[in-house]
């Protein structure tokens, strides 16, 4: 069963949607205001969060900015009453997985809401993930999260992460590393196996990663 969650200040419209998706084997949370639904959002898991452009006191592209930042990887889709096109743009911006009009009918709404439950859920197989550290790599979106909040990386401190996560409990050489990495050779001439070292401190320190151990003449490994 899908779980969604409905933001929405309109009674009357929000007794037609939760209507519709619950008909539709759907469990919907519904609130009027944005401040309980931001806390809705907090304590709990959603496949989707619908979101009315309009809100008493926010638009709803600004409350998707919020939950954004307290959940990087929540799917929302904000629904619309208005024909400014520019707000369409916002709502993408923020991260909104699709932006529709409140006038269409209630058939392709709940169509189009499953095939983006539909198409998230294919999106989350391009996830690189490390339970023990809580760390995930959103191939896709190149994005790191620890502890569902996004880290920030230097391009060559991802590819490590990403090289690391995707030959868990491999020996992997300086050697290789550099070849990979770097795309030289592995030859010091090129790249000291000291910078080697001081990108993966980093990025140790930058994760609190305790699961890459190094190997004695060999190089490291992700061990948990």
């Amino acid at each position: 069963m899908y779980k969604i969650l409905f933001i929405n200040n309109d009674v009357d419209y929000s007794d037609v949607i939760v209507n519709l998706f619950e008909l539709n084997g759907f469990q919907v949370d519904n609130c009027l205001k944005a401040n309980e639904g931001l806390q809705l959002a907090k304590r709990n898991s959603y496949d989707m969060i619908l979101i009315s452009l309009n809100l008493e006191s926010i638009l709803g592209t600004q409350l998707l900015e919020v939950i954004k930042l307290e959940k990087p990887k929540a799917d929302v889709i904000i629904l619309s009453d208005s024909n400014d096109s520019q707000y369409e743009l916002m709502a993408l911006k923020a991260g909104a997985v699709d932006y529709i009009k409140k006038d269409c009918a209630l058939d392709i709404l709940l169509e189009r809401v499953k095939l983006a439950i539909n198409r998230e859920s294919v999106n989350e197989r391009e996830v690189l993930e490390s339970a023990q550290e809580g760390i995930e790599v959103d191939l896709k979106k190149r994005l790191v999260t620890k502890n569902d909040e996004i880290v920030h990386l230097t391009k060559t401190e991802y590819d490590l992460l990403v090289m690391f996560l995707s030959n868990k409990k491999e020996s992997i050489s300086r050697e290789k590393i550099i070849r990979e990495i770097w795309k030289v050779p592995a030859n010091k001439d090129y790249v000291d196996s000291k910078l080697v070292n001081t990108h993966i401190k980093n990025l140790k320190k930058k994760l609190d990663i305790r699961s890459i151990i190094s190997i004695r003449g060999i190089g490291y490994r992700w061990y948990e």
